[in-house]
């Protein structure tokens, strides 16, 4: 078992206007078979929102992740790690200068990525 912290982030931009979003875990990386390299991961932290067209609307609230991988060793203390998450964030309320636009927005990302992990 490992303790390790995560930052994910996704933006676009769309007939001029810009959305991001983000999750800061801490998270749990579970080997059921440490030899294997392959694990099971999750862990808590807070999730953000953003969109901004010269104004912006924001939110913050708690967000978890969870997903897998797989450690691919290319060097001693060295692995490429392909990996399948789930980000979910319950931001809560958007607002912009005070006023709520949404209320409860919660935000899905699926991703798959590919990283590097030094042990």
């Amino acid at each position: 078992m490992l303790l390790g912290g995560e930052v994910n982030a996704w933006t676009k931009s769309d007939s001029g206007v810009t959305t991001e979003l983000g999750n800061v875990s801490a998270a749990v990386y579970y080997y059921p078979a440490v030899k294997s390299g392959f694990f099971f991961k999750g862990g808590v932290g807070f999730s953000t929102f953003r969109a901004h067209d010269g104004g912006t609307i924001d939110g913050t609230g708690v967000g978890f992740v969870t997903g897998l991988g797989y450690d691919v060793r290319v060097g001693r203390n060295v692995s490429l790690t392909p990996v399948a998450n789930f980000y979910f964030g319950s931001v809560g309320d958007l607002k912009s200068s005070g006023t709520t636009f949404v209320t409860g927005w919660k935000q899905h990302v699926f991703d798959f990525g590919l990283g590097i992990t030094f042990h």
